[in-house]
């Protein structure tokens, strides 16, 4: 679980992003909430991104602009699936802000070898007893197969794809330390 205090200060590469939304109707089994008490898991599905590891390739292959990861995230509470697409900065992180179902969620997306570190963060206004915002923070790392376009471990674009068919990221409150 994510147990670490984050700096809401820390300096982040920011990059918008394009999204979509599939409004898929909530199973029938979802109750009301309160999201100041009640937090959602995520479950992420089709993770893949296209890259380049050459020092200074802009292209990643036929048919891909440049560096991108994009996913389906699905909210266990709402049953809403976004479809999370970004263009990756330095060919292996980026952060989208705002989905297009909750304003309030934030994606970061850092590609590691052998995983993509996921964290995501929704910020709940207005619970009782808070002047501050709740964050609803979610980290997960999810394993990905990545293969070369040359066969090689090295140089040249890189496709990634998800290991397992789903990975589920659970949202837990944490206090953001002042600054």
């Amino acid at each position: 679980m994510f147990s670490s205090v984050l700096s809401a200060g820390a300096p982040l590469l920011l990059l918008l992003s394009h999204l979509s939304t599939t409004n898929a109707a909530p199973a029938a089994s979802l109750e009301p909430f309160d999201s100041c008490t009640t937090y959602p898991a995520w479950t992420v599905q089709k993770f893949t991104s296209f890259s380049s590891d050459s020092v200074g390739g802009g292209s990643v292959g036929a048919g891909v602009a440049g560096p991108t990861a994009s996913f389906l995230m699905t909210n266990s509470l709402t049953g809403t699936t976004d479809e999370v697409t970004c263009k990756l900065q330095v060919n292996y992180r980026c952060i989208v802000q705002g989905i297009k179902s909750d304003q309030n969620v934030t994606v970061h997306i850092a590609i590691r070898a052998g995983f993509v570190e996921l964290i995501v963060d929704e910020v709940v206004e207005g619970c009782p007893g808070r002047e501050a915002p709740l964050h609803v923070i979610a980290r997960e790392d999810v394993e990905i197969d990545c293969t070369w376009d040359d066969g090689e471990e090295a140089g040249g674009a890189v496709a990634c794809v998800q290991v397992l068919e789903a990975d589920i990221l659970q949202g837990e409150a944490i206090e953001l330390a002042p600054g």
